[in-house]
């Protein structure tokens, strides 16, 4: 039997969706035992509000059928002082009767079209683009689709109570304080962008997207103030599995105190309302944050993931960002 062929790719509409659901359905159940179905409301939330536009191809049989899709999130971020985007690859994925990743098929032909679209081989064109991709599609963005491997990605792992924090105010809040702040959150944003050559926004708008109008997870958040009530950092917290790991994920942990300690010690006080409390956090290794949080009591685990690369501008190259790209695990689509 011939496998279907590839009749037209282009960029993904919001008609879309009843088209383009079932199959993604349909190729994430059989390769993923714990998938859950994305639902209309997640889907368009993550492809069509993200306040960074729209990053997504769909390969098209001659039938309309959708044969596979190659997407990702872009993300803000301040590059040698200039904001611009970048793209964390995310969702793609080809129909089970367009299988056949090795060869040169729907999946790399829609993964071409993505790159010479969003890349920055084109006048306005994302630099770098990254994530964490599956191994069997990893090896075919290898072989076909320009990826370079940067790392196996540790989490780092807290099990019982931190080392001793500094005393500061911290507080619970509601995500409506994203908006209620703003321009507290944005004045932070602002004063931790000074000396990095790489910073992911983290404004209010970004953060109420990210975090407050989430359409199918719950985060908490805590509040970092000086006596005086001045806002210097915070914390975003959600209940889920990080690889093969379930816990209290540890998404966004900001403080311009530079002194993670009273925040860790907050996030470990909510990990402890369930039954068996862990708090996991996704950090680059060569950050200094990786040292300061084993410092605190967190400890290093491998995991499944694989943090793959491709940089389309030769002013920053792949070793570039290998050095300078700071994650968060919000930054991720994995909590």
């Amino acid at each position: 039997m011939m496998r279907p062929r590839i009749a037209s790719i282009r960029e993904v509409r919001l008609s879309d969706e009843e088209l383009l659901l079932p199959a993604f359905h349909q190729a994430n159940a059989h390769s993923d035992p714990d998938y859950s179905p994305l639902t209309p409301a997640h889907w368009r939330w993550k492809f069509f509000e993200n306040p960074c536009g729209l990053r997504a191809t769909i390969g098209l049989d001659e039938s309309g059928q959708v044969l596979a899709q190659y997407a990702g999130l872009p993300q803000r971020i301040c590059l040698d002082g200039e904001w611009t985007n970048i793209t964390q690859g995310v969702d793609s994925f080809s129909s089970l009767n367009a299988r056949g990743l090795g060869r040169r098929g729907a999946f790399v032909q829609t993964g071409e079209v993505f790159a010479r679209q969003y890349g920055a081989v084109s006048d306005q064109g994302d630099p770098w683009m990254w994530g964490f991709p599956v191994p069997r599609a990893r090896r075919v963005g290898e072989r076909f689709l320009g990826y370079q491997g940067f790392r196996a990605q540790p989490l780092l792992q807290l099990f019982r109570a931190p080392a001793a924090a500094p005393r500061a105010r911290v507080e619970r809040a509601a995500l409506a304080l994203l908006n209620e702040e703003a321009a507290s959150f944005d004045a932070l944003n602002e004063s931790l962008l000074a000396g990095d050559r790489v910073q992911a926004d983290r404004s209010a708008q970004t953060l109420a997207w990210r975090y407050a109008e989430h359409p199918s997870r719950t985060y908490q958040l805590l509040v970092q103030r000086t006596d005086a009530g001045e806002l210097i950092g915070y914390a975003l917290l959600t209940r889920g599995k990080l690889g093969e790991t379930r816990g209290t994920l540890l998404c966004e942990l900001v403080t311009r105190d530079k002194d993670e300690g009273a925040l860790i010690a907050a996030a470990w006080g909510i990990a402890c309302e369930q039954s068996e409390p862990k708090l996991i956090a996704l950090l680059a290794p060569n950050s200094g944050a990786f040292g300061r949080y084993q410092a605190r009591g967190f400890h290093v685990r491998g995991s499944s993931l694989f943090l793959v690369g491709r940089s389309y501008d030769r002013t920053y190259s792949t070793e570039f960002w290998r050095e300078k790209w700071r994650m968060s695990l919000g930054d991720t689509d994995l909590s």
